[in-house]
């Protein structure tokens, strides 16, 4: 009886502990290629603006991360959440892993609109629960 009840202790921390290396895999941010990425995002701004244009890149541990500083007050990234994601009153059960949008912003857009995909990133990267995330957006 004892070995019984020791293997199904024992049974019972590693199916936790793989359900918890598994629900933590599926909040970890994916990144591509880095080249890839500022490729992706450079694509949502007209070929005369990308050039000069700041574009961020994500870093799964951080949230994005600057991957070059542009001069003319255009900004682009690559979105992995999207900000329709936190309107409206159905819950957020889980992150997506399907969901890649470039997207630009010019220097007023910038101000107003930007925060929220930073602050969606940095969160999921800190491994708050999509609930969470939705909640504090």
């Amino acid at each position: 009886m004892r070995n019984f009840l020791t293997v199904s202790v024992i049974f019972v921390l590693l199916f936790s502990l793989t359900a918890s290396a598994q629900n933590a895999e599926k909040t970890k941010l994916q990144p591509l290629p880095r080249d890839l990425e500022i490729q992706l995002a450079l694509s949502a701004l007209p070929p005369h603006l990308r050039d000069n244009a700041t574009v961020y890149v994500l870093n799964p541990d951080k949230g994005f991360e600057v991957a070059r500083k542009g001069t003319d007050g255009f900004s682009a990234l690559v979105a992995r959440t999207g900000d329709d994601t936190f309107r409206g009153t159905w819950p957020l059960r889980e992150y997506r892993d399907d969901i890649l949008y470039p997207i630009s912003f010019d220097e007023a857009g910038a101000k107003a609109q930007m925060r929220v995909f930073f602050d969606a990133a940095e969160m999921q990267a800190k491994g708050a629960p999509p609930e969470e995330l939705k909640k504090v957006i």
